[in-house]
């Protein structure tokens, strides 16, 4: 069985708030993933990541 998927990336602000929103959408829309992540927890978690190597 093949599907395509899609993906959609939003970048949103709000004032000083920034969000990352990672949209997936497989089977003609049957199965549906969305989640929302804050920029800076993407910020910080880069750094953990750095620091570690």
């Amino acid at each position: 069985m093949e599907s395509k998927i899609k993906l959609q990336i939003n970048i949103k602000r709000k004032e000083n708030n920034d969000e990352i929103d990672l949209k997936a959408t497989a089977f003609c829309g049957l199965l549906r993933y969305t989640i929302t992540i804050p920029f800076l927890d993407l910020i910080r978690q880069s750094a953990l990541i750095k620091e570690k190597n």
